[in-house]
């Protein structure tokens, strides 16, 4: 920010409590400019009246939002190829264009692989329907559970198998 008693916006100095010189820096400013000077690609941003750590500041949470954007638009330069940097104040909570991308709360199969004797848990983090399908496509078992509860089989032929449900998969192998 350009009221920073940190380190200068422009040219100056850093001191120890104000009376010592310990450096001779140049500030933001100076940076920014240089930056542009050379044709590099960035995100440098002016904050007016902010001090050194204006992302933090309770009284101005407007400079919080223009750090998280420009963070924001950095990052999704160097994460995505053909991402279009955007430096300065976006609606970073904005719709996106991008489906849901909730994440697949597959149900959880104990133990697996399992053995023909023996009982095989399996627990849904969701409320679901699902059904047990064999490799050749055939419904084996099917049911309804509520979120968090478990289903028991036992005596399973041996093969592979997929819990299905509304929420996600699981591969199951059983064998002798």
């Amino acid at each position: 920010g350009t009221e920073d008693q940190t380190v200068p916006y422009g040219e100056g100095g850093i001191s120890l409590l104000g009376i010592i010189n310990l450096i001779d820096v140049d500030g933001s400013s100076i940076v920014h400019n240089k930056a542009e000077e050379i044709g590099l690609d960035h995100c440098l941003i002016t904050v007016e009246g902010a001090g050194h750590v204006p992302h933090i500041d309770i009284f101005n949470p407007g400079y919080y939002d223009l750090t998280l954007s420009a963070l924001a638009g950095k990052l999704g330069e160097w994460a995505c190829e053909d991402y279009v940097p955007i430096c300065g104040d976006y609606d970073y909570e904005a719709e996106s264009l991008l489906e849901d991308m909730r994440i697949d709360e597959n149900p959880i199969v104990f133990p697996n692989p399992a053995r023909t004797q023996g009982r095989v848990f399996v627990t849904f983090k969701q409320s679901t329907s699902w059904k047990l399908v064999n490799v050749m496509g055939q419904t084996m078992k099917r049911g309804r559970n509520s979120a968090g509860s478990r289903v028991v089989w036992q005596s399973l032929a041996p093969g592979l198998y997929v819990i299905q449900s509304e929420t996600g998969s699981t591969q199951l192998v059983v064998s002798d």
